[in-house]
């Protein structure tokens, strides 16, 4: 299986495989963003049948918030006001033997490994997390 991390625009099989394994099953997703942040991070910012979604992909990843941090920090600008909510993974994997974290010579915990890996799927040396799109429109005439 192709990483996310060698994801070139040419298909988007991958992006939907691992859409799956936070079981949303559509066939199809519209590119809105996409942007590698450093060599090691990435994040896309697709649209499907079911939603928008923030699907974002880093080897080194020392919490959850940093997770949410990235994706409020790289949100779309005409978007300003989306909010982000992790989803989980369907079938969790334990910390100590994900392969970002085998790969490593060292790699820190997180505070709560139980809870990180709650919302982190791996693709390669990468932890990938996923977060449905809402946008809360800042009155009632946006």
């Amino acid at each position: 299986m192709t990483t996310l991390r060698k994801w070139n625009g040419d298909s988007n099989d991958v992006i939907l495989s691992f859409l799956k394994q936070y079981n949303i099953t559509d066939k199809q997703i519209s590119l809105l963003k996409y942007e590698a942040l450093t060599p090691d991070s990435f994040i896309w910012i697709i649209n499907t049948e079911s939603g928008r979604y923030c699907l974002y992909a880093e080897d080194y990843v020392p919490s959850i918030e940093h997770v949410m941090m990235q994706m409020e920090d790289n949100r779309s600008q005409w978007n300003e006001h989306d909010t982000y909510e992790l989803l989980p993974v369907v079938k969790r994997q334990d910390w100590h033997t994900s392969s970002p974290v085998a790969s490593a010579s060292t790699y820190e915990p997180p505070e709560q490994p139980e809870e990180f890996m709650k919302y982190a799927a791996t693709s390669g040396f990468d932890f990938v997390f996923l977060a449905k799109v809402t946008n809360q429109p800042k009155t009632n005439l946006d």
